[in-house]
C-alpha cells in the first residue's frame, strides 16, 4: 500500500490533500517559465494546514491528528510547526476529558426529569 492509498482512508486527510493540490495547481499555472515551483509548494502547504478540521469534538481532534501526522510524512511543515499543532491537539483532548462530570449528570437528569414529570402529570387526573 502506498502513502497516498493510506491517506485516502481518512476523509479529513483527503480534504487536506485536495486543498494542497488545488492551491498548488492554481499557483503553478500562474508561474512563468523561469520561476521556481517553490511558491506553488508554499501555497499548497498553507492550504493543507488551513483545511485541517477544527479542534472541537473528539472526532475532529482525531482527524486533526491524522492530518498532522500525514503532513509530517509528506513534509508539509517544519517539525517545530507540527509539534505546536500536536500540542494544540493534546490540549483539546485534555479539555474534553476534563469537562465537569456534573454538567453531564445534570443534562442526563434533566431529560429524565422532564419525562418523569410528564408521566406523573398524566397519572394525577382528578377522580370522577
Amino acid at each position: 500500500m502506498t502513502k497516498e492509498q493510506c491517506a485516502y482512508e481518512n476523509p479529513a486527510v483527503q480534504r487536506c490533500l485536495q486543498a494542497y493540490k488545488s492551491a498548488y495547481d492554481k499557483k503553478f499555472a500562474t508561474l512563468g517559465e523561469d520561476e521556481d515551483e517553490y511558491q506553488a509548494e508554499r501555497e499548497g502547504k498553507q492550504a493543507y494546514l488551513c483545511a485541517m478540521p477544527p479542534l472541537s469534538g473528539y472526532g475532529n481532534i482525531c482527524d486533526f491528528i491524522a492530518c498532522i501526522m500525514y503532513a509530517q510524512i509528506i513534509d508539509i511543515a517544519t517539525p517545530g510547526t507540527l509539534n505546536r499543532y500536536l500540542s494544540g491537539a493534546k490540549v483539546a483532548l485534555s479539555a474534553l476529558r476534563q469537562r465537569p462530570k456534573r454538567q453531564h449528570h445534570q443534562r442526563d437528569n434533566m431529560g429524565k426529569r422532564s419525562k418523569s414529570n410528564k408521566i406523573q402529570s398524566r397519572g394525577t387526573a382528578a377522580p370522577k
